[in-house]
C-alpha cells in the first residue's frame, strides 16, 4: 500500500481549497509540499468535515486540515479549518 502522507496520524497539514461544490458539499484542497512528500497531492472532503459547522468555504481559502483514509481505500481531508478571513471588499487595495 502506498505511504502518504508521512509522519504520525492526525497531524495537520496546511493546504488551499481548489474547488467547492456546495450543491453537493464536495470540495477539494491542495496540500503543501513537504520534504519527501513528492508533489503536493489533492484530496476530496465533503462538507460535514468542515470544523465549524458551516459546510461551506470559498476555494482560494487557506486551511488547515487532518488526513484519514476514507471510502475505497483513497485518502481524505478531514476536520478542516480555514485559516483567515478574506479582507472586505473596501479593505481591499483593489475594493
Amino acid at each position: 500500500m502506498a505511504r502518504w502522507p508521512s509522519g504520525r496520524s492526525g497531524e495537520v497539514h496546511l493546504g488551499i481549497v481548489v474547488s467547492f461544490d456546495a450543491g453537493r458539499g464536495l470540495g477539494t484542497v491542495r496540500a503543501e509540499a513537504r520534504p519527501g512528500d513528492g508533489a503536493p497531492p489533492e484530496l476530496g472532503f465533503h462538507s460535514t468535515s468542515i470544523a465549524d459547522g458551516s459546510r461551506h468555504v470559498e476555494a482560494g481559502r487557506a486551511v488547515a486540515f487532518v488526513i484519514r483514509p476514507g471510502a475505497g481505500g483513497r485518502f481524505e481531508a478531514a476536520q478542516l479549518t480555514v485559516l483567515a478571513e478574506p479582507p472586505a471588499a473596501q479593505d481591499r487595495p483593489d475594493g
